[in-house]
């Protein structure tokens, strides 16, 4: 049967052993071949599954938290070499952190794959700096959200680019209402370096958020990646669920938990 029967309806699927043994010789051999191990908790699949993220009918939403980051990220000019993370799996290389999150399975990118590293095991943790200022871009998102809540006009649950491109247009014509204001103080180091610059809100934003500005990285698959970091993909991927391995796949004697 071929890979097409699968993968027509949905991105990701149970696929046969037999499949997912040839794929793993041939591929997406550069990673299956290294001696790095991506991990992925997830639930719904059998031993072996074949993921391929750009078969997503609706782009990726972040959980529990509104999607400023992703929709920076997959549209600012910095981050153009990255994988969209809108059409990405998340992973990462710590087999503890995999395991809080469902059943752990190998991943094995395809050959020549992208993948972006975070400098930490979740990107909400990762430190960005301008001037004075300095938050975790959990914090960022939720600064956005408070500045946004003085625009009345303007909905904090943004989806589109082009609608937080508008945001935060409105953002710079509501600039001095929004500085008189004395509840701003909740943000106010971050106000404060915008408010002093030359620079619009989206340019702003384009400085803080960027590669360089918390040392994210991209990697190629079958690349060294340091251990304990969240990672993110966009190209087709082999899971192989953990357990599978030792009866399965002879690469077990290489594993380090």
């Amino acid at each position: 049967m071929r890979l097409n029967e699968y993968t027509e309806l949905r991105r990701g699927t149970t696929i046969p052993k037999e499949m997912a043994l040839k794929f793993l010789s041939t591929k997406h051999k550069d990673s299956y071949n290294s001696k790095l191990y991506i991990f992925r908790g997830a639930y719904g699949y059998g031993e072996y599954a074949y993921i391929d993220p750009s078969k997503s009918k609706e782009p990726r939403i972040s959980r529990n938290t509104y999607n400023y980051y992703t929709l920076m990220m997959d549209n600012f000019q910095s981050w153009r070499k990255y994988p969209k993370r809108s059409k990405s799996i998340i992973c990462t290389t710590d087999y503890r952190y995999a395991d809080c999150m469902g059943n752990v399975y190998y991943v094995f990118p395809e050959n020549g794959a992208k993948i972006g590293v975070c400098p930490d095991e979740d990107i909400w943790n990762v430190i960005v700096k301008y001037g004075n200022f300095e938050s975790t871009y959990t914090d960022m998102v939720d600064l956005i959200r408070n500045i946004l809540g003085y625009i009345p006009e303007i909905h904090s649950d943004i989806r589109l680019y082009t609608d937080l491109v508008k945001a935060f247009k409105s953002i710079d014509a509501n600039k001095e209402r929004i500085n008189d204001d004395s509840r701003f103080k909740l943000f106010k180091d971050m106000w404060k370096e915008y408010y002093n610059s030359n620079l619009t809100f989206l340019e702003f934003m384009q400085e803080i958020i960027k590669p360089s500005n918390g040392n994210f990285s991209l990697r190629t698959a079958g690349d060294s990646i340091p251990n304990k970091r969240e990672v993110w993909i966009s190209e087709p991927c082999v899971l192989v669920k953990y357990d599978s391995m030792d009866k399965n796949v002879d690469i077990m004697s290489r594993v380090k938990k």
